[in-house]
């Protein structure tokens, strides 16, 4: 791993105001940071700066050496769902803006040593709020020294043929966009292919955005595990934080339209975690499965938490995935276990196109597209003789690259981005 030792002499500041539950990709970059901290030869200070919830507690019992803060009281995903007027998400981006600002300030007044301030996860309202508070911070305190990192994630409101879906989403991306490469010290980054199209189509004037690595896994350090061969197959039918948009609501009825219908030595799997606070149709959904799941051993409920190292065996051990997820609301949206699957080699079905069977296609995975009546037949048909085979697909070039970009190490690239900014 090459660390620029200009690193050293900085300290990484996390500010994610979605990071509130201990579950999620929020929290798993967090982890992995602290993670690969602790193993780099380097001695880099870290300091995570959240929203309020049950993230601290967690990672406070396992993590003893770094700066822990409840911050953020906006609420991330408030827009997640759409922009219903422009004028309701100015009062959201200045109650966060002057969050963003307020523990920047905080953080380049304790101490005169450099920041590297870590924005993963972005929309654009987000980004627009951070914007702000830099040029603030930078006005008030011109001799302050730091570097932000944004990495974008949603929609620009316009496909990656620059096609518009959503004229609000639209607008709101195009003014952030422009705000924010006009800021010093702040570096923009795409999460996916599609999006970096999307952005760069925006404004052919801007500076051009690259596609960042995907910080949800240690994926050097997530190897696929040679596990015991078994006789019978492993279906894995969801995984991660139940969500209707995910199709969680939707396991139920599924499960009950195939298993009387699948030849013996077929394991369901479904691993789960649900919210704390959550709607009617997910905790109805959790309370079947949890029926169906009573005395009988061909289904298998995980519903703990998982961590990258029981995420890779997990993944290890399965035959193939079902990404049954929302079309609509993964027409142009991004899916981080597209990428594990990617990673560790994993087949998929799913029953319509979407940016998942596009990425799919990018990256070199194996997936199968069918009817949702042909998916008992589909298991029956798998063999998992080559389930612990090399699981590496063959790809061109150009499918390496991105898949380099994905799956490069996250301190490796932090690292390279400060020293661009440290000559």
């Amino acid at each position: 791993m090459k660390i620029h030792k200009s690193v050293e002499k900085c300290k990484l500041v996390l500010l994610d105001p979605g990071l509130t539950n201990s579950s999620g990709h929020h929290f798993s970059t967090a982890e992995l940071l602290l993670d690969k901290l602790a193993k780099a030869p380097i001695n880099v200070e870290l300091t995570i700066l959240g929203g309020f919830g049950d993230w601290r507690e967690k990672i406070s019992s396992k993590y003893t050496n770094v700066t822990i803060k409840e911050f953020f009281s906006s609420n991330f995903y408030q827009f997640h769902t759409g922009i219903e007027n422009l004028a309701r998400i100015n009062s959201y981006i200045s109650k966060l803006s002057f969050e963003y600002q307020k523990v920047i300030e905080q953080e380049i007044d304790t101490e005169n040593k450099p920041r590297l301030f870590f924005c993963h996860t972005l929309d654009w309202e987000h980004l627009i709020a951070l914007s702000y508070a830099i040029n603030f911070v930078r006005q008030k305190i011109p001799s302050a020294r730091f570097l932000t990192i944004s990495c974008m994630m949603y929609s620009t409101g316009a496909d990656y043929l620059g096609n518009i879906i959503d004229i609000k989403k639209y607008l709101v991306s195009r003014l952030a966009l422009r705000l924010a490469q006009s800021v010093q010290g702040l570096s923009i980054y795409a999460s996916h292919f599609e999006l970096m199209q999307a952005i760069n189509l925006i404004d052919s004037q801007s500076k051009k955005i690259e596609c960042s690595p995907c910080f949800i896994a240690d994926w050097k350090s997530s190897h696929r595990i040679n596990i015991k061969r078994e006789d019978f197959k492993k279906v894995l039918l969801y995984a991660g934080d139940a969500k209707e948009s995910k199709g969680f609501h939707l396991l139920p009825e599924l499960v009950r339209s195939i298993q009387h219908k699948l030849q013996e030595g077929i394991k369901l799997i479904i691993q789960f975690t649900c919210a704390e606070k959550t709607s009617a149709s997910l905790s109805n959904a959790a309370a079947e499965l949890i029926q169906l799941a009573q005395g009988n051993n061909q289904i298998i409920l995980l519903t703990d938490y998982l961590s990258d190292d029981m995420l890779a065996e997990l993944l290890s051990g399965t035959d193939i995935f079902l990404f049954n997820y929302s079309t609509r609301q993964y027409a142009n949206n991004s899916s981080g276990f597209l990428w594990h699957l990617a990673w560790h080699g994993v087949q998929f079905v799913t029953f319509s196109r979407s940016w998942i069977t596009r990425e799919a296609d990018r990256l070199g995975i194996s997936f199968h597209l069918i009817e949702q009546n042909e998916l008992s037949e589909l298991i029956n048909s798998l063999s998992s003789h080559n389930r612990n085979q090399s699981y590496l697909p063959t790809i061109d070039g150009n499918q390496q690259d991105y898949r380099h970009t994905l799956f490069r190490e996250p301190i490796e690239w932090l690292s390279h981005e400060w020293a661009k900014f440290d000559e």
